[in-house]
């Protein structure tokens, strides 16, 4: 039956008695009564009325039906605002219900039948509803007399608690729907489910029962912007405005998230609920699919055939994994790719416990298994097992639908899979050649890394007599500084082998142009080779320059020698017509060999970044770089038949990091008809040469021309991909030539050496207390090397006042010491465990004056301006200093030269390998333009005071969950006075957004003209005109637009909000009160021209 639940003739005076929310109390307007279906099946209303004692006030128009246990609720008038517990909300069609203070008769009718009638008496008219308590079952009281009721005057279309009547709720699988794109989307809906995960800016709720429907899924994120008041196994009411979230933006072609959002109300039901049971991914469950990723372009939802539709059904939902095995290492940043049931019905398996890319075949079977949750993922190589069943909720981001697991991962079962060593070697008439990327390396670089690589040519790879290189970076690594030259990289790394007992290598290169060639900004990255003059002859030929093209002469040699290959083709230097950016240049190169010419051409094509996800929501996905690689394939085949045009019977190689695969269009280019992929010789499941997110490929390649093709072998050393940890990314390959020729190679007499330079005598010590004393002025360039924790520290120096570390007579550790320290000190930088600027270009160049002494610091999870501003309670962050050898390993590397090995103390046993940094004199290092008061008084100036206008590259990047806007306002002087108004004055956010020069939104890259002394601020969830039309006083309002500057002071929370990264280079937290802490909301890179 349909009965009278609650109705409110008399609203009260003021807000209070706003019943229809539309923000004015109206006395005949804010009159609502409420029925209720309690038939246990749907009615149709259509055409019923509800009168009071004078007559017919509202009809139910065509439509309104009432599902069972479902509310309607009928106002006198107004602009019913809200949700109402998701009932059905009306408005009186007469204009009025007219219901009389002091006593009436309210009567519903399904035409001329009465079906439900009440009068109420003088009970009516004091400022509040009558509602039955129980509802549905009790009797008419007061609304304020129940103790459910909190207090509250009314609840229109809820029950007397403001929990939802079963009727009103939309199940989350009907919010879902069977298709990628919600079908109540932009719609405002209530829903109920059991929290099943809480994040820092929401939680995933799912349905107890579900409907049974494959297609659909039963789970829910909630998107709260702050941390969620709720604990799993709440049963929670959830309304909220049904949204799709794209991390990242569009212009990343990333799936969407369905999600509950816009200020969520969050309801609690009852806590300490049972979880619905997680669904089973693998043989005891659903399978996935394990070769479709999709094949219609998103135009059908087919779970059971395309991995996209099957994760899709998933989203949200709580997943149980059995038998995970690894198919991936432990990345760098927390997550691990298994398969369920060790494997079993997956793709074609690696020989050692990967899965292989192969031409149709992407594996969408691959579960990425992510720690945003619950942290402190263990370090596993492939083929490593988990001791039991991981389970956890299902999300997306970064390309990737993710399993994020919300318990601590199960104990691993190791695989004990080791590094290769490759069988081929050198001999009498036997030349080895490998190809080897060695990710980023430069002479900044952690002995560390040096080692590990010299220890793979020589143990794993049998020193081979040519090896080109790839992405050797010059001697200043990713310090933007102007520097091209490598001589300082090649020299360690040969220097290092050396003194391992491996051969002198020698080395050829040519010097790029600054920034023309790809690569971390800065970096400069390039090919080149070592070689082994004992064993191969290198006739140097020309002058090495980076725009001047190599030719084969007529009589048959390279000039120059070494040479670049046609370097000002448009598909290796930037080119606006095709959209080609600067990329490595091809090297070619001839050696001698037992008097045999071999030609060798080492590769670096252009990356894969930039290129849709392989499930985005481009399907099939847009390839956007592989048209560029083509184009340098073709230079490079082309090349080669320049010289097979001269001689037939030329030995030729040609190596090196192509970013393709072996059936890409830029390999099969190059190929053409003159040369064999010697990996095409190998089985396919041992044809891997790297390994991204679990999908064991090979980037890497070595071809030969049909006059080595018979007597060459080739070996991929699996050294690298399937390791954490490991030297590089890569795993190199190498060839052995059989010449089958008996002369002896006669090596050319070595260059005298230069006379031995007098030493230079240190100008940078360490003290036994771990005090760096300056003797001479200069810069320290001070690199980030390694970040192996999920916590954000924060890095800085002190100036302290003599050897033992004091500062005004206190030591480090004694009270008081945090107070007089702190206000000296400089930041350095803030790593983030993960950031949206890849690489992460985290550098810092330092003025010192001779006599300084230097005291390194490191802020636990936190930030020197937080330490500052709670010093003396009980909530002060830890603060680490590098006196304490409990918190920092220095290694003095012998060259004025040091590494600084934190261990932040959160990750249980202590490896000094949290954060590595490297430490440096450098007197020919300059500091960037406007950097010089970073980091002082922690604040994050800008400082172009003096340089006049200045044109300037702004890069904003977001992974945030709000529209934000971050920009840059022109501040007084350094105390960041604007007129007479300092950072704590009331109407000081509203004077900064007003000077603000520039302002940009997520995920743009824009040139400026900036001037004077500036300062990062952040819009949290709006726009500067949003900001100073709707919150100019920056009160702590969810809905509102929110400004946060680097002034504690001035943040509405008093929160540090945004934190240096590196020079120039600033991270932005977009949630109230800290949010999460993450600060990679909002990241932004300024630089100079």
């Amino acid at each position: 039956m349909i009965l009278i639940n609650e109705f409110l003739a008399d609203p009260a005076s003021g807000l209070s008695g706003d019943a229809n929310g539309d923000g004015t109390r109206d006395a005949r307007q804010d009159e609502f009564v409420e029925l209720v279906n309690n038939s246990g099946s749907s009615v149709d209303i259509s055409g019923w009325t509800v009168s009071d004692g004078i007559g017919v006030r509202h009809t139910f128009p065509d439509g309104t039906v009432l599902a069972a246990e479902q509310a309607v609720v009928v106002f006198g008038g107004g602009t019913p605002t809200g949700n109402f517990g998701g009932a059905i909300a009306q408005t009186a069609s007469s204009g009025a219900l007219g219901f009389n203070n002091t006593g009436d008769t309210i009567t519903l009718k399904d035409g001329t039948t009465e079906r439900v009638s009440y009068s109420y008496g003088s009970e009516g008219g004091n400022e509040q509803s009558l509602t039955r308590d129980p509802d549905l079952t009790g009797d008419f009281i007061l609304h304020g007399g129940v103790n459910a009721g909190g207090g509250r005057l009314f609840s229109p279309g809820t029950q007397v608690d403001g929990v939802s009547f079963v009727g009103n709720l939309t199940p989350i699988y009907e919010i879902q729907g069977d298709d990628h794109i919600p079908p109540l989307f932009g719609q405002v809906v209530t829903t109920r489910g059991i929290v099943t995960a809480v994040g820092g800016d929401g939680f995933y709720v799912q349905d107890q029962q579900g409907d049974g429907n494959l297609a659909t899924s039963d789970g829910l994120f909630v998107f709260t912007g702050s941390s969620p008041g709720v604990t799993v196994g709440d049963a929670v009411d959830v309304t909220g405005t049904v949204n799709e979230f794209v991390p990242g933006g569009l212009e990343t072609g990333n799936l969407s998230i369905t999600e509950l959002s816009g200020n969520p109300t969050v309801t609690l039901i009852s806590a300490g609920n049972p979880l619905p049971a997680a669904t089973v991914i693998g043989l005891n469950g659903r399978i996935p699919p394990e070769q479709i990723i999709d094949n219609d372009g998103l135009s059908a939802f087919n779970p059971d055939e395309d991995g996209i539709d099957f994760y899709e059904s998933l989203e949200g939902m709580l997943l149980q994994v059995d038998d995970p095995v690894a198919v991936s290492p432990t990345s760098r940043f927390g997550e691990i790719t298994v398969l369920a049931d060790n494997g079993a019905g997956a793709g074609l398996r690696t020989q050692r416990g990967g899965i292989v890319v192969r031409p149709e075949d992407f594996n969408p079977e691959r579960i990425i298994i992510d720690d945003a949750l619950v942290g402190n993922e263990p370090t596993v190589q492939v083929g490593d097992r988990f001791e039991n069943s991981i389970q956890g909720v299902l999300s997306y981001s970064f390309g990737n639908f993710k399993l994020l697991n919300t318990q601590p991962l199960p104990a691993v079962i190791p695989s004990n899979l080791q590094p290769e060593s490759t069988e081929l070697t050198a001999g009498t008439n036997q030349l080895t050649v490998a190809t080897y990327n060695v990710e980023n390396l430069d002479s900044g670089d952690a002995p560390a890394k040096f080692d590990r690589i010299a220890e793979q040519i020589i143990t794993q790879l049998n020193s081979p007599d040519i090896i080109g290189l790839q992405e050797i970076q010059d001697n200043s690594g990713e310090t933007d500084n102007g520097i091209v030259a490598a001589d300082e990289t090649f020299q360690q790394l040969i220097d290092t082998i050396a003194a391992k007992g491996g051969p002198t290598y020698d080395y050829r290169q040519v010097n790029p142009l600054n920034n023309q060639d790809g690569g971390a900004p800065g970096s400069n990255i390039r090919v080149g080779y070592l070689f082994n003059s004992s064993r191969v002859q290198f006739r140097d030929r020309g002058t090495l320059d980076a725009t001047t093209s190599t030719t084969l002469t007529p009589n048959g040699v390279l000039s120059p020698n070494p040479g670049r290959i046609d370097p000002t083709n448009p598909a290796f230097a930037a080119d606006g017509q095709d959209g080609f950016a600067g990329t490595r240049k091809s090297l070619a190169a001839e050696f001698i060999f037992n008097g045999e010419t071999v030609y060798v051409i080492n590769n670096h094509f252009k990356s894969k970044g930039g290129d849709d996800p392989l499930l985005g929501v481009r399907q099939p996905p847009n390839f956007v770089t592989e048209s560029q690689r083509v184009a340098q394939a073709q230079v490079i085949n082309e090349f080669i038949a320049s010289i097979l045009a001269k001689d037939p019977n030329a030995n030729i190689i040609t190596l090196g990091d192509f970013n393709d695969f072996p059936f890409s269009d830029a390999v099969q280019t190059v190929k053409g008809d003159a040369l064999t992929g010697l990996l095409d010789t190998l089985p396919t499941s041992d044809r891997y040469t790297f390994n991204f997110n679990g999908n064991s490929q090979a980037l890497d390649n070595l071809l030969v021309s049909d006059n080595l093709k018979q007597r060459t072998q080739v070996d991929i050393v699996h050294a690298n991909s399937e390791f954490s940890n490991s030297a590089s990314d890569h795993d190199p390959i190498v060839a052995q030539v059989d010449f089958n020729i008996d002369s002896p190679l006669q090596p050319e007499q070595p260059e005298q050496p230069e006379p031995p330079k007098p030493p230079i005598p240190p100008r940078l010590l360490k003290n036994a207390n771990n005090i760096f004393e300056v003797q001479e002025a200069s810069q320290l360039r001070l690199t980030l090397q390694t970040i192996n924790t999920q916590a954000v520290n924060e890095i800085g120096v002190i100036k302290v006042d003599d050897a033992a570390g004091s500062v005004q007579g206190l030591k480090p550790g004694e009270a008081g010491f945090l107070d007089v320290a702190l206000e000296q000190a400089q930041v350095v930088f803030s790593p983030l465990p993960e950031t949206i600027f890849d690489p992460f270009p985290a550098s810092r160049v330092v003025a010192v004056q001779p006599g300084e002494q230097l005291l390194f610091y490191m802020v636990q999870d936190s930030t020197t301006a937080t330490v500052r501003a709670s010093l003396g309670t009980e909530n002060t962050p830890t603060v680490l200093f590098a006196n304490n050898g409990s918190a920092v390993d220095i290694e003095d590397l012998n060259r004025e030269e040091f590494t600084l090995r934190w261990d932040d103390g959160l990750g249980g046993e202590s490896s000094f390998e949290d954060i590595i940094m490297n430490l440096e004199f450098a007197p020919e290092a300059r500091a960037p333009i406007g950097t010089g008061l970073q980091g002082k008084s922690e604040y994050e100036f800008i400082d172009l005071r003096g340089l006049g206008t200045l044109d300037a590259d702004i890069t904003v990047k977001s992974e945030a969950k709000f529209f934000n806007t971050v920009g840059l306002y022109v501040v007084d002087n350094e105390a960041g006075q604007i007129d007479s108004l300092n950072p704590e004055d009331e109407g000081y956010a509203e004077a900064a957004i007003e000077r603000a020069l520039t302002d940009f939104g997520p995920d743009t890259t824009v040139s400026a003209d900036l001037e004077g002394l500036l300062l990062p601020f952040i819009i949290a969830n709006g726009t500067v005109e949003d900001f100073l039309t709707e919150n100019p006083e920056n009160s702590l309002i969810s809905s509102e637009p929110i400004a946060y500057f680097p002034f504690m002071s001035a943040n509405p929370d008093q929160t540090d909000h945004i934190r240096l990264l590196g020079d120039n280079l600033f991270g932005f937290e977009d949630l109230t009160n800290g949010g999460d802490a993450d600060y990679n909301d909002m990241v932004v890179q300024v630089t100079f021209g």
